[in-house]
């Protein structure tokens, strides 16, 4: 167990340093390069490195775990996890829960019923979804979400396509 916490320790703590900086922009809305995609994917970093420090601290964890305090603490973030799962997300929460929804609307309307909306013809916007590199099939049952699929930055990127600025 004495080399793993060779590097579990720094790993864990490098780790921590990165998602906490990164995190700490995403929750300010700062947006520089690629901190959004390094945080999602260098977290797996921080589970591997709190794994492995976990196991190369198992007996002090359990310690700290048999203390009230240390038992309260996981208990909290335990429920703070379930609730997270459990409470529903609400279209008008947040700062921008208003855009959201309309967001979520223009997605799931068909493409030929955009056309208006958007001051142009269907011909035009199929035109514009295919320079995208999507095939429209049928304009008429057709929507952003189901061309783009679960990907929001793909629908957004469609969106940007059928209202030009």
């Amino acid at each position: 167990m004495g080399s793993m916490r060779t590097w579990a320790t720094p790993l864990t703590a490098g780790a921590f340093l990165l998602l906490g900086v990164t995190g700490g922009l995403m929750f300010f809305h700062v947006d520089l390069g690629m901190n959004k995609l390094v945080h999602e994917w260098l977290g797996w970093a921080l589970v591997a490195g709190g794994l492995a420090h976990a196991a190369s601290n198992w007996k002090p964890l359990i310690s700290h775990l048999k203390r009230p305090l240390g038992a309260a603490l996981v208990a909290l973030f335990a429920v703070v996890l379930a609730g997270s799962f459990a409470i529903p997300k609400s279209e008008g929460r947040g700062k921008d829960g208003g855009s959201r929804a309309v967001i979520e609307r223009i997605s799931s309307t068909p493409v030929a019923q955009l056309a208006p909306i958007a001051r142009r013809s269907t011909e035009q916007l199929v035109a514009a979804l295919e320079a995208q590199g999507v095939q429209v099939m049928d304009p008429a049952t057709e929507t952003l979400r189901s061309l783009a699929g679960r990907d929001r930055g793909r629908q957004r990127a469609l969106m940007d396509a059928i209202f030009p600025q």
